[in-house]
């Protein structure tokens, strides 16, 4: 489905002071703003609103009025899209990323916690009065 937006080039070209032209039509500057921002949808737009304002610019509304394409693949489907690959496709992030750690990397984690005070390396097992 197409989005409709604005020409805001024919806006730009035939009223060129926005804010002095709109309470000539009886519209708001505020609303032609938000309208050419984007703020407010073409489609929620009021017939008469957009008809005063095609007749400000001295165009006909479909002449106001530009049909865009939608995009090939939203966010959110392209978020979907990597969310179902198949789980040997994991190679990009390095050919470990998707397996689990071997023995010979398990026993390297506790040589990597930070020391004690006594420069010993510290031990994963809690002490204290934490120890049960």
């Amino acid at each position: 489905m197409a989005t409709l937006t604005l020409n805001t080039r024919l806006l730009k070209r035939n009223i060129p002071n926005i804010p002095k032209a709109a309470p000539s039509a009886g519209i708001r500057s505020a609303t032609i703003f938000d309208l050419y921002r984007g703020k407010t949808r073409v489609e929620h737009a009021e017939v008469r609103t957009l008809k005063a304002l095609a007749d400000l610019a001295g165009c006909t509304m479909d002449e106001l009025i530009v049909t865009q394409p939608e995009p090939e693949e939203t966010f959110a489907a392209s978020v979907q899209r990597w969310a179902e690959m198949p789980k040997g496709t994991a190679e990009i992030a390095g050919p470990k990323a998707g397996s689990p750690p071997s023995e010979k990397e398990d026993i390297a984690l506790p040589k990597r916690l930070p020391r004690s005070r006594d420069h010993a390396p510290a031990s994963p097992k809690p002490v204290g009065k934490y120890a049960q």
